[in-house]
């Protein structure tokens, strides 16, 4: 079967829809950051909170459970599907047990245009204290019902440093990890119609 320059270009326009661009050192690197909790992460409790429909994401407590105050970062556009650091990973599994998959969406990332970086993305958590925020469960429209879902929040600041002609320029001073909540039972409703 030959395979033509219509064909080649049909598949490298496919991978760039579906995934954001053809894969470059940095993408590829991405995808070897290891997603299990650190030897850190008790430094930064996770809790999910509960659901917020007329949001449709998943309320976060991000709480520092250490002595110094740790930075983090609130999510790039692509956090979400492991596009850009820090990863913002939501897992849902159905009653049957079954993990629902990522959402469909366009394959633009990175950063927003209106908001500064990373003066708007940054924030800090005191010892003691706890930060609150949604985070979108990225799923698509239709699904509703009973789920288990956990958050884990990742960022690798050796994979960060050795990207920084990625076009994203992350700041040093970041908390590096990866730490996860518990699992949590929520019911996302059917969407009104």
């Amino acid at each position: 079967m030959k395979i033509s320059i219509i064909h080649t270009a049909l598949a490298i326009f496919a991978a760039s829809a579906l995934f954001g661009g053809a894969p470059t050192p940095y993408t590829v690197r991405l995808q070897t950051v290891v997603r299990e909790a650190s030897p850190n992460a008790r430094e930064l409790k996770l809790t999910v909170l509960r659901y917020s429909p007329d949001r449709r994401a998943i309320v976060v407590r991000f709480e520092n459970m250490s002595r110094s105050p740790l930075k983090l970062l609130r999510p790039l556009d692509g956090s979400e599907w492991g596009w850009h650091l820090p990863f913002y990973d939501v897992s849902l599994t159905d009653s049957a047990g079954k993990a629902v998959p990522l959402g469909s969406r366009c394959g633009v990332s990175g950063l927003y245009s209106n908001i500064k970086w990373h003066d708007d993305y940054r924030f800090q958590i005191l010892p003691g204290d706890a930060y609150e925020t949604h985070v979108d469960i990225a799923r698509d429209e239709g699904t509703s019902g009973k789920f288990t879902v956990r958050f884990r929040y990742t960022y690798d600041g050796a994979v960060a440093a050795a990207n920084k002609g990625s076009g994203i320029p992350y700041p040093e001073d970041l908390w590096s990890g990866s730490t996860a909540s518990e699992p949590v039972e929520i019911i996302i409703p059917e969407p009104k119609r």
